[in-house]
């Protein structure tokens, strides 16, 4: 990824509905120690003590790895966060980090009788410890069962978690032109404006012909036209 490139505005509001979690006066920064305490209070009332124990250990883990970055802040700017986890996009460990962090929340944490599934109440209780409203969480449950089981497995689980911090598209279109050009190293935040460029008739799709008609005009045509942005994730 080049370092100007511009995050994508999708991004960038799934990273903001996180960030505001744990922004109670709305200052547009999140201490440390609000966040312990409020997921201490929450935690209490959800999870016994093993758990708890566990739960706050990743909650503190959390924001070290996650929050603070390499230079282990005590508060964080909303733009702090941002772009702490864009390393997501320049350090693969990064995202393998992410995933090993979210299988302890499975294991230990959101499948609370160990049965190798996560229910719709056990998903209730475990969007709860961060303030999640029970209301909200029925069209979440079922975007995660992605088999229509009406149960989350380890792998949905772990994967829309990270999908959530790691994934910049936001149709199912722009996600297969995303993993296309992830074939060749091309970072997601490098995506949408490409994406944007080769979709000419604003349907929100790349046909055939306008991806034929970029990835040749790049070699032929010498003006500025959409198909340089086709190939501009390559030349970042």
């Amino acid at each position: 990824m080049s370092a100007s490139a511009p995050y994508p505005e999708f991004w960038v509001r799934k990273m903001r509905s996180f960030f505001v979690k744990f922004d109670h006066d709305l200052d547009g920064v999140v201490k440390k120690e609000d966040v312990m305490d409020f997921c201490n209070v929450r935690a209490k009332s959800l999870l016994n003590q093993e758990q708890m124990e566990t739960y706050m250990d990743q909650v503190n883990y959390a924001w070290d790895y996650f929050w603070a970055g390499p230079e282990k802040k005590m508060s964080v700017t909303f733009w702090d966060f941002v772009r702490n986890h864009a390393r997501n996009f320049r350090e693969p460990d990064f995202q393998e980090e992410e995933k090993m962090w979210f299988c302890v929340y499975f294991d230990k944490i959101a499948d609370k009788n160990g049965d190798g599934i996560v229910t719709r109440k056990e998903y209730e209780e475990f969007l709860g410890l961060v303030g999640v409203h029970p209301l909200s969480v029925p069209p979440s449950f079922d975007a995660l069962d992605t088999d229509g089981d009406g149960q989350i497995s380890k792998e949905e689980f772990v994967n829309a978690a990270v999908g959530f911090f790691c994934c910049t598209a936001d149709t199912p279109a722009k996600k297969e032109y995303e993993e296309f050009l992830g074939l060749v190293g091309v970072h997601p935040l490098s995506v949408p404006p490409s994406f944007d460029a080769l979709d000419t008739d604003g349907d929100g799709q790349i046909s055939k012909e306008e991806f034929a008609n970029a990835a040749v005009g790049f070699f032929c045509c010498t003006a500025d036209t959409p198909a340089k942005l086709f190939w501009g994730p390559f030349l970042a």
